[in-house]
Protein backbone atom coordinates (compact mmCIF):
# COMPACT_ATOMS: atom_id res chain seq x y z
CA UNK A 1 0.00 0.00 0.00
CA UNK A 2 1.01 3.62 -0.26
CA UNK A 3 0.85 6.65 2.01
CA UNK A 4 2.02 10.25 1.84
CA UNK A 5 5.39 10.95 3.46
CA UNK A 6 6.88 14.36 4.30
CA UNK A 7 10.64 14.45 3.78
CA UNK A 8 10.91 17.74 5.70
CA UNK A 9 9.05 16.46 8.79
CA UNK A 10 10.51 12.97 8.27
CA UNK A 11 7.22 11.15 8.90
CA UNK A 12 4.25 9.51 7.28
CA UNK A 13 1.31 11.91 7.30
CA UNK A 14 -1.99 11.03 8.93
CA UNK A 15 -5.06 12.07 6.94
CA UNK A 16 -5.51 15.21 9.05
CA UNK A 17 -1.97 16.37 8.29
CA UNK A 18 -2.56 16.57 4.54
CA UNK A 19 -4.26 19.47 2.75
CA UNK A 20 -5.05 20.02 -0.90
CA UNK A 21 -7.82 20.62 -3.41
CA UNK A 22 -10.90 18.42 -3.51
CA UNK A 23 -10.73 15.96 -6.40
CA UNK A 24 -14.51 15.56 -6.86
CA UNK A 25 -15.79 17.01 -10.11
CA UNK A 26 -17.46 20.38 -9.71
CA UNK A 27 -15.76 21.14 -6.39
CA UNK A 28 -12.66 23.31 -6.32
CA UNK A 29 -12.25 23.69 -2.57
CA UNK A 30 -8.55 24.36 -1.87
CA UNK A 31 -8.57 23.51 1.84
CA UNK A 32 -9.79 19.91 1.75
CA UNK A 33 -8.13 17.59 4.25
CA UNK A 34 -6.78 14.13 3.56
CA UNK A 35 -9.90 12.51 4.96
CA UNK A 36 -12.78 14.86 4.21
CA UNK A 37 -13.84 17.86 2.14
CA UNK A 38 -15.78 20.36 4.25
CA UNK A 39 -17.15 22.01 1.11
CA UNK A 40 -18.82 19.02 -0.59
CA UNK A 41 -18.98 16.58 2.35
CA UNK A 42 -17.27 13.74 0.50
CA UNK A 43 -14.83 11.41 2.22
CA UNK A 44 -11.38 11.42 0.64
CA UNK A 45 -8.10 9.63 0.92
CA UNK A 46 -4.90 11.72 1.07
CA UNK A 47 -3.69 10.45 -2.30
CA UNK A 48 -6.93 11.63 -3.98
CA UNK A 49 -6.25 15.29 -3.21
CA UNK A 50 -4.88 17.61 -5.89
CA UNK A 51 -1.80 19.74 -5.08
CA UNK A 52 -1.24 18.10 -1.70
CA UNK A 53 0.78 19.80 1.01
CA UNK A 54 1.93 18.81 4.47
CA UNK A 55 -0.21 20.80 6.91
CA UNK A 56 2.74 21.13 9.32
CA UNK A 57 5.45 22.54 7.04
CA UNK A 58 3.56 23.29 3.77
CA UNK A 59 5.96 21.23 1.61
CA UNK A 60 4.80 18.72 -1.00
CA UNK A 61 4.74 15.17 0.38
CA UNK A 62 5.66 12.15 -1.71
CA UNK A 63 4.00 8.77 -1.95
CA UNK A 64 5.87 5.92 -0.25
CA UNK A 65 5.14 2.24 0.08
CA UNK A 66 4.04 1.09 3.54
CA UNK A 67 3.51 -2.18 5.38
CA UNK A 68 -0.06 -2.74 6.55
CA UNK A 69 -1.97 -4.79 9.05
CA UNK A 70 -5.49 -5.88 8.08
CA UNK A 71 -8.25 -6.81 10.52
CA UNK A 72 -11.26 -8.82 9.38
CA UNK A 73 -14.03 -6.59 10.76
CA UNK A 74 -16.88 -8.89 9.77
CA UNK A 75 -15.83 -11.12 12.67
CA UNK A 76 -16.22 -8.14 15.01
CA UNK A 77 -19.46 -6.64 13.62
CA UNK A 78 -21.61 -7.37 16.67
CA UNK A 79 -18.99 -6.07 19.11
CA UNK A 80 -18.40 -2.93 17.00
CA UNK A 81 -22.11 -2.09 16.79
CA UNK A 82 -22.52 -2.63 20.53
CA UNK A 83 -19.52 -0.41 21.33
CA UNK A 84 -20.67 2.34 18.96
CA UNK A 85 -24.23 2.29 20.33
CA UNK A 86 -22.99 2.43 23.95
CA UNK A 87 -20.61 5.34 23.38
CA UNK A 88 -22.71 7.42 21.00
CA UNK A 89 -24.24 10.57 22.44
CA UNK A 90 -26.01 12.85 19.96
CA UNK A 91 -23.76 15.76 19.04
CA UNK A 92 -20.67 14.42 20.80
CA UNK A 93 -18.91 13.16 17.66
CA UNK A 94 -17.84 15.25 14.70
CA UNK A 95 -19.78 15.01 11.45
CA UNK A 96 -16.77 13.27 9.88
CA UNK A 97 -16.69 10.55 12.55
CA UNK A 98 -20.45 10.00 12.32
CA UNK A 99 -20.24 9.73 8.53
CA UNK A 100 -17.30 7.30 8.63
CA UNK A 101 -19.09 5.08 11.16
CA UNK A 102 -22.28 5.15 9.11
CA UNK A 103 -20.38 4.10 5.99
CA UNK A 104 -18.44 1.48 7.93
CA UNK A 105 -21.54 -0.14 9.41
CA UNK A 106 -23.42 -0.03 6.11
CA UNK A 107 -20.54 -1.75 4.31
CA UNK A 108 -19.88 -5.44 4.44
CA UNK A 109 -17.07 -4.81 6.95
CA UNK A 110 -14.50 -6.82 5.04
CA UNK A 111 -11.27 -5.23 6.17
CA UNK A 112 -9.84 -2.14 7.76
CA UNK A 113 -6.20 -1.25 7.41
CA UNK A 114 -3.75 0.27 9.82
CA UNK A 115 -0.86 1.92 8.04
CA UNK A 116 2.53 1.20 9.51
CA UNK A 117 5.07 4.02 9.35
CA UNK A 118 8.75 4.11 10.17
Amino acid sequence: MQQLYCDTCKKFLAEQLVEGSCSFEGYHYDSARGDYCENCGNLLSPTELIDTKCKLCKTIPRIRDTDNLFIELSLLRELLEECINETYVAGSWSHTVERKLEILLMSDLQYIERLQGD
